[in-house]
């Protein structure tokens, strides 16, 4: 099975279940930036070892529910598959502030940003 269809070659794509749209299209921009997300999400897992396993459950469930973004992005409201695939929920939203919280605890006071940098995870 080839993993491109060559259907976007002349700078559009396919959004589920409703038609096409230029790939510069905010929509498209949007589940892209998620997908990155994701895939930053994957790298920070791949890398953690057991004793982060607490903190892998966490991005583990964190990455489940960026698909679950990512297909609502590609999906319009308006399109019948709409209503058919998985949406975020009230609980999804709640499973983050605790996790922030608990992760939060654990952390000594910061006293400025946090910049990328030091260890990959």
């Amino acid at each position: 099975m080839k993993i491109y269809t060559k259907t976007g070659d002349s700078g559009s794509t396919s959004l589920f279940g409703a038609g096409r749209v230029s790939k510069d299209n905010m929509r498209v921009q949007a589940y892209g930036e998620v997908d990155e997300l994701n895939s930053l999400v994957g790298l920070a897992r791949s890398i953690s070892d057991s004793k982060t396993q607490a903190l892998d459950d966490i991005l583990g469930r964190i990455q489940d529910r960026l698909f679950v973004i990512g297909s609502m992005l590609a999906t319009p409201q308006e399109a019948a598959l709409y209503t058919t695939i998985p949406h975020l929920a009230k609980e999804d939203i709640l499973f983050l502030e605790v996790a922030m919280d608990k992760l939060s605890a654990q952390m000594s006071h910061l006293h400025s940003f946090i910049l990328p940098g030091g260890h990959p995870l």
